[in-house]
């Protein structure tokens, strides 16, 4: 038990010397993030509030996550290191709190160091801390979660002090002022009680004023959650679509979603995706591999399917589980079991309103399930398998290997891709500092270069997530020679969806006072508002990007 500790601590370790060389030195701003640098410098102090009402600010509205990055952005600019640190530290401070709910749970170091340790390296999730454009909101809202989970489990285990449920009441409502994450435990806890407290039904009234309290809580947050999600102007490509079939789509996903959502954290969507390709060529032989077809069938149909056998499959091995240690009568293990499955298929609760991008959400979605699914593996493999033979100690060794590497070597193969991306678009953005130096009182950028297109959009020259045009705003404003009103847009609520050059295949021209800016990638769109006058041709500056030696250099623009 000590050594099997002390290795765990050991992986744990390294790992996460990993992870924070990775986010402190070779990471850097990828995309939504300069949509709100660009809010945060036209709006100032009222970023953080966007206008909202005192209540509405309570009762969440992200209010705490765009606290922490208006101080960071007014602290740091776009210095990633800082951002960087916070991050590591979100995922450290999470992977903490996820060994003490499973030692509050198991009452047992090994295990929780385990269920610790696949958290820390689960690929699945990790865009909730690596990305800093969600890290304020996902990661943050997941340790405040935690926090009040293992604070709830105080008192159902049988440690009834009051304090324990106010402290789990609070730092529940602190975990919405970042996101609304923690949507899915005002259904878990009255479970987890019932689990701990089988006979409490004979005292209703008892858990009742127990849960009351977590109950209002409940229907006011939902209340405002769903008028402010569901009941806006205008449409919303994320959310799923408010007409007559709305209803019947919500009763499908309450199903699909977590039953598919806790499944597809075991396995990074890289692998899913090879094993359903695999899948196409046997169901569909008529397809051609690595063309738009087959790749299309591989990651929506076939990975469905794929995904509904592993699910069938997991979810038999939980219940058998389940079956064992209540034969050997291993109370504990089999709550654990029992909760942690649960928590993992509640989880995906909140996102039946997001529409899924083929048969996956976006990776933060999952950070939540990775906790849920760390400690249930944890169980099967230390309980079910168990260590009292020498061949059970290998298996289990292997196991955990296996899983460990699975993710380790996918995880490295992210970070390596957002790495390179993180180095281009630093370079870039120096090479512009280099090259152009000082703004004109109207400045048109022009930019070409060889490279066939970004993240297969052929217009695209430079490496970026978001328009090019918008960053260069950004870059500009950060130096003073750009003014913030750039980035208005009236009404004001339009720069929350889009704003001013900020779509990825943005460009146009605008004014503001006496100073005019403009982005173009189109020399016919470009020569279109050239003939309106709205510049002239001695304001364009023409740029050519080299994506080889990742060079930018002026060039003579030529009608």
């Amino acid at each position: 038990m000590k050594i099997l500790s002390k290795l765990l601590l050991i992986a744990i370790a390294i790992h996460g010397l990993f992870l924070a060389n990775f986010l402190l030195f070779h990471n850097f701003f990828q995309q939504d993030e300069w949509h709100g640098f660009g809010i945060m410098l036209s709006l100032k102090n009222e970023y953080v509030t966007l206008y909202r009402s005192p209540m509405e600010l309570l009762l969440g509205d992200r209010f705490g996550a765009r606290g922490i990055t208006y101080t960071m952005f007014n602290f740091f600019k776009l210095n990633p290191i800082p951002y960087g640190l916070l991050a590591f530290g979100y995922h450290a401070i999470n992977t903490f709190l996820v060994y003490k709910l499973s030692q509050k749970l198991t009452k047992q170091t090994a295990l929780s160091l385990l269920a610790a340790l696949f958290f820390l390296i689960n690929e699945v999730g990790n865009e909730a801390y690596t990305w800093f454009g969600t890290m304020n909101g996902s990661a943050i809202s997941v340790s405040f979660l935690l926090a009040s989970l293992i604070f709830y489990l105080q008192y159902a285990q049988g440690d009834k002090k009051y304090r324990h449920l106010v402290f789990s009441l609070m730092t529940l409502w602190i975990s919405f002022l970042f996101k609304e994450i923690a949507s899915f435990v005002f259904l878990l806890y009255p479970i987890i009680f019932y689990i701990y407290n089988p006979n409490v039904l004979k005292n209703i009234k008892f858990f009742l004023k127990i849960h009351i309290p977590f109950a209002v809580f409940a229907i006011v947050i939902i209340s405002y959650l769903i008028k402010s999600v569901l009941f806006i102007p205008g449409d919303r490509a994320n959310y799923v679509a408010t007409d007559h079939s709305f209803i019947q789509t919500l009763i499908i996903r309450i199903i699909q979603y977590p039953f598919e959502g806790f499944t597809q954290t075991i396995l990074p969507n890289e692998i899913t995706f090879k094993i359903s390709g695999l899948l196409t060529q046997v169901l569909s032989p008529s397809l051609i591999p690595q063309t738009t077809d087959f790749d299309i069938a591989a990651q929506t149909t076939n990975a469905e399917i794929a995904i509904a056998i592993f699910s069938l499959i997991f979810f038999a091995i939980i219940f058998f589980a389940i079956l064992k240690l209540r034969k050997n009568n291993d109370l504990p293990m089999m709550q654990t079991l029992i909760i942690s499955t649960l928590m993992g298929i509640l989880s995906f609760l909140p996102y039946i309103i997001i529409n899924r991008s083929f048969s996956y959400f976006d990776s933060r979605y999952y950070y939540t399930s990775t906790v849920a699914l760390s400690i249930v593996l944890a169980v099967l493999l230390y309980s079910t398998i168990g260590i009292k033979t020498y061949a059970r100690k290998i298996l289990l060794g292997v196991l955990i290997f296996g899983y460990i590497f699975m993710h380790e070597s996918v995880l490295f193969s992210d970070i390596q891709l957002l790495s390179e991306r993180a180095s281009e678009r630093q370079f870039f953005l120096t090479e512009v500092k280099q090259t152009i130096p000082t703004l004109k009182n109207k400045t048109v950028f022009y930019l070409t270069g060889d490279s066939g297109g970004y993240y297969g959009l052929e217009e695209l020259k430079a490496p970026f997530q978001s328009g090019p045009g918008h960053v260069l705003m950004v870059h500009y404003t950060l130096e003073h020679q750009l003014s913030p009103d750039f980035f208005r847009e009236d009404p004001w609520t339009k720069a929350l969806d889009v704003g001013f050059l900020y779509d990825i295949l943005g460009q146009g021209y605008r004014e503001v006072g006496n100073q005019g800016f403009g982005y173009y990638y189109n020399k016919v769109d470009l020569q279109k508002d050239l003939d309106r006058k709205l510049f002239s041709e001695n304001d364009i500056i023409a740029l050519y990007y080299n994506s080889e030696d990742k060079k930018l250099k002026k060039i003579q623009y030529e009608k």
